[in-house]
């Protein structure tokens, strides 16, 4: 962990999210967003961990501008990717970045990608994650 994710914030919901029959260790999100991507992909059986802020990158051509994605899934077949969970319309606003970031995850040998709100909420996928959340407590 890079950074302290859960302190109070009276703008945002942040919290942990303690899946102990799936992971031995809590999963911190600083946004409602963010703990309903968690709960999809702890729904996904060939997810085998997630990590908060796995790592901090500096971007841009001079290196300093700071990056931090929000999640590493590490998958049952020894793959992972680097997850940045936003509201689709921020996308558009931090493309540059993310595309900087993608260039440097692939040149690290990672897969990059950006998870959406209209993803997470595809289908009802949250609703029913939440709900088996709910079923394994």
């Amino acid at each position: 962990m890079i950074r302290k994710v859960v302190t109070r914030a009276p703008h945002r919901e942040v919290g942990i999210v303690n899946p102990g029959w799936l992971l031995d260790h809590g999963v911190e999100h600083e946004s409602h967003l963010e703990k309903c991507f968690i709960m999809v992909a702890l729904s996904c059986p060939v997810v085998v961990d997630i990590v908060h802020q796995p790592v901090q990158i500096w971007l841009g051509p001079d290196k300093t501008q700071k990056y931090t994605p929000d999640f590493k899934i590490k998958f049952r077949d020894g793959d992972s990717v680097i997850i940045e969970v936003k509201p689709k319309v921020f996308v558009a606003k931090n493309a540059d970045r993310w595309k900087a970031a993608e260039r440097y995850f692939r040149a690290e040998g990672q897969k990059f990608q950006v998870i959406t709100d209209e993803q997470i909420d595809a289908n009802g996928l949250s609703a029913r994650a939440m709900l088996l959340m709910r079923y394994g407590r």
